[in-house]
């Protein structure tokens, strides 16, 4: 057994909560990992072009780089909807998520979602679905890839959809909407987040090690933190996420041996933890999520439970709502009426809200 695969800790016990497909294939495919080190060769279809290859030899180093400073000059990009974003904040009034929603649509076992300031982009099964805050569909590609996490790069003008082993670019602009800009991960990844020029991924299975990326050098891998950096012995990194303003990182972890969850907020530049609260634990890695609010806050939210929690940036818990269903995934669009869905399971929809 290699050294990473040490690092990963499955419990024996069954598991209890309802599970996504994309999270029951992770957990099989950790499973796997642990008994053989081979990976399986990933099928891309031949009409996506791959930008560039990362070789194993690159990413294997556990060696963290020299901290500099790789925020870009430029950041008017990621300044125009940080800005927007901020504009919503003295708004958002989320007790609305307790009455019915404004509109609901069908979303048949999508999974992860992400937005920009106008559209939402779902992942129903075998699609790639561009939809506004009407729930009207704008732009649908077909798919064959398992979509592991989303975020969108204002610096890029792009959503970034990550794989199990490759990252793709969606631009409903260009001739070629979906492309792959990085092929061929060294490791397993799973979770990860941007902000202006940074990328940011959770690798190797089990949630341990932090990767950091810089998009303005084509895609060169420039930090790479592993534990007890990036997480303590016996927790599983659950997902990642930048704050509004780029400040700070939000992360999730669970610790199963001790029953316990965390939601942490962090230094990106270092991942010296600045803030840490203990969450209601809910067996298995990779079912904790985020997504970020306005003035640095988050959202905190468990896979299929009904409880969404609201942080400021301080770390201290501003509000929690028990919603009416299972949440499978939140976002926001911050345009005049700051539209936020919830994506649910049991029924399969997507609902808005007008906060």
């Amino acid at each position: 057994m290699d050294d990473s695969s040490a690092n990963l800790e499955i419990s024996s016990e069954p598991i209890q909560q309802q599970l996504s497909k994309n999270q029951k294939r992770r957990l099989s495919k950790q499973r796997q990992r642990v008994e053989s080190a081979t990976i399986a060769p990933t099928v891309v279809e031949s009409n996506i072009s791959a930008k560039s290859k990362i070789s194993p030899e690159t990413t294997e180093t556990l060696t963290i780089l020299a901290a500099s400073n790789v925020l870009s000059a430029s950041t008017t990009l990621s300044l125009t909807s940080a800005t927007a974003i901020e504009r919503a904040a003295a708004t958002l009034n989320f007790d609305r998520l307790t009455t019915k929603p404004r509109s609901s649509v069908t979303v048949v076992e999508g999974q992860r979602m992400a937005s920009n300031d106008e559209y939402f982009l779902v992942c129903p099964e075998g699609e790639l679905c561009l939809l506004d805050t009407q729930g009207n569909k704008h732009r649908s590609l077909k798919r064959t890839f398992n979509v592991s996490d989303i975020c969108w790069s204002a610096y890029l003008k792009q959503f970034l959809i990550l794989s199990d082993e490759h990252l793709y670019s969606f631009d409903m602009t260009r001739e070629t909407a979906l492309m792959i800009e990085i092929s061929q991960f060294a490791r397993y990844m799973d979770e990860c987040t941007c902000y202006d020029n940074i990328f940011m991924v959770v690798s190797d299975f089990g949630g341990s090690i932090i990767e950091m990326w810089d998009m303005t050098k084509n895609w060169q891998s420039i930090k790479r933190y592993k534990p007890p950096i990036s997480r303590k012995e016996g927790q599983g990194i659950c997902s990642i996420r930048f704050s509004s303003s780029g400040a700070h990182l939000g992360v999730t972890l669970t610790e199963p041996r001790i029953v316990k969850a965390y939601f942490q907020i962090r230094n990106w530049q270092d991942m010296i933890v600045l803030h840490t609260v203990e969450q209601p634990f809910y067996e298995g890695y990779c079912n904790h999520y985020m997504l970020a609010l306005p003035n640095d806050e988050f959202l905190v939210y468990k896979y299929s439970q009904k409880k969404l929690s609201f942080f400021h940036s301080n770390g201290q818990q501003k509000q929690t709502i028990q919603y009416a269903k299972g949440v499978c995934s939140v976002s926001l669009v911050p345009n005049d009426k700051n539209c936020l869905a919830i994506q649910t399971s049991r029924p399969d929809q997507l609902h808005f809200y007008d906060l």
